[in-house]
């Protein structure tokens, strides 16, 4: 279902697929620097086909992203952080969307991110970041899921510890009211609910 090559043989469509960063990687909480680079992954990635779909037979014009779960929450999300310039033209999202989860707030994850920097001994390094530089990426991955996820009302669902938090640049913590306001890109959406 998610292999891309089915989807373009039974379409006239391209397909393209992205990786972006997770966990403490795309979302570290670091104090003082830019937040969710997974979801800044993203953009790149939607600039980068934008720019050089054409080359492939594609059409800038008729970018549609597609997300499922975490990923469909990512699409919804990218509406309301680039409502003047999505890029896209559509979007198809399957189960998840900007309310699915709680937004957490900027001092929550860099308390995460405090934690996992006790973790590799650099919190008291001079040059925490630097520290945090040298150390092997799984030893972070470690770490960051060492932290005990967020429980939530449904006993089969926990949310990760380093996810979007809200920075008021990409993420918002008022959703609901962005959206009565009509704050988001007025595109395309097909909504899939999967159960």
């Amino acid at each position: 279902m998610y292999t891309g090559k089915h989807l373009a043989a039974a379409q006239d469509v391209l397909v393209v697929t992205i990786n972006y960063r997770t966990n403490i990687f795309g979302f570290p909480g670091i104090p003082g620097e830019a937040q969710n680079l997974g979801l800044r992954d993203q953009r790149a990635a939607i600039e980068w086909v934008r720019d050089n779909i054409a080359s492939f037979g594609g059409d800038p014009e008729k970018i549609v992203v597609v997300g499922q779960s975490a990923g469909s929450i990512s699409i919804d999300l990218w509406s309301y952080a680039y409502s003047d310039d999505p890029i896209i033209s559509g979007f198809w999202s399957m189960s998840g969307n900007a309310l699915t989860r709680p937004v957490s707030g900027p001092e929550l994850v860099q308390d995460n991110f405090q934690l996992v920097s006790d973790a590799v001994n650099c919190t008291k390094a001079s040059d925490q970041m630097a520290c945090i530089c040298e150390v092997d990426w799984k030893d972070l991955r470690d770490a960051a899921s060492s932290l005990p996820s967020f429980t939530t009302d449904n006993p089969l669902r926990s949310w990760p510890v380093f996810s979007p938090s809200q920075d008021d640049e990409l993420i918002f913590g008022d959703y609901a009211n962005r959206s009565k306001k009509g704050q988001f890109a007025k595109i395309v959406s097909e909504a899939l609910f999967s159960f």
